[in-house]
């Protein structure tokens, strides 16, 4: 290795940390899975339909028309009506998990650096709730007052829906069911009905990506903020990971 080359390694070394590195790592990969499965779903669909399209010249009469469109339809059904919808249904649920799982991540490495005996699963409320509080008391800032924070909450929701009545907001409680009609119009591409299943298109699942993406970045640079004496090192390059999230999900539409 060259001087130049070590330089330039020792550089990235010192501005890398592992804390903040994973969790963006994490959220990278759900987006590179969202978009890998989206690509080869709409490939196979599309071979579908070649397969299955009528060999006719290009119709001309409404009833020729009629026939290709049905066909079309047809070949797609399975694709349009239960695998994309699926695909997008189980990469919400996944990200709610993700977002969970680093924030349990997070409250950990604070807790075993400041030796503190509280657990955050002693605290009452959801994943969410609790490290708002524990972030509240020890480190005097509130992930509630993160401008995402609300999204994650309606993230939450949405998996709920998913997770214990399919989607189906036709088997939601009243206030559930409310809650999400309501948010309709809110994020782009979601769409909820209170006598249908929750519809997403690609859109959406690429906002609640951002999203929780600056969440976290949000979250770490507050902790920079609000080091205690041991000065613990929360560094992150909030353009850079957001150029990177954005080049992976601008590889579909």
């Amino acid at each position: 290795m060259t001087p130049d080359e070590k330089a330039k390694w020792s550089k990235v070394f010192a501005e890398y940390d592992a804390k903040t590195a994973s969790s963006m790592y994490a959220l990278r990969s759900i987006a590179h899975h969202f978009v890998e499965n989206e690509i080869l779903i709409e490939r196979d669909a599309q071979n579908e339909v070649q397969k299955n399209l009528p060999k006719l010249k290009p119709p001309t009469s409404d009833d020729e028309i009629s026939e290709f469109m049905f066909e079309r339809d047809q070949a797609r059904q399975l694709h349009d009506e239960t695998l994309i919808p699926m695909h997008r249904y189980s990469c919400i649920v996944m990200l709610y998990i993700t977002v969970e799982r680093e924030l349990r991540r997070l409250t950990d490495n604070l807790q075993v650096q400041k030796k503190q005996k509280l657990k955050v699963k002693e605290l009452r409320g959801s994943c969410l709730e609790q490290t708002n509080k524990f972030l509240a008391v020890f480190y005097d800032f509130e992930i509630s007052q993160c401008p995402q924070y609300q999204a994650l909450h309606d993230l939450q929701k949405i998996r709920n829906c998913i997770v214990h009545c399919q989607g189906d907001l036709a088997l939601c409680n009243d206030q559930e069911r409310d809650y999400l009609v309501k948010l309709k119009g809110k994020y782009k591409g979601l769409f909820a009905h209170p006598k249908s299943h929750v519809d997403m298109k690609r859109a959406c699942i690429k906002d609640f990506l951002i999203k929780a993406a600056e969440f976290f970045i949000w979250v770490f640079q507050q902790l920079q903020q609000h080091q205690p004496v041991e000065k613990l090192n929360w560094k992150i390059n909030p353009s850079a990971e957001l150029k990177v999230l954005e080049k992976i999900l601008a590889r579909i539409e």
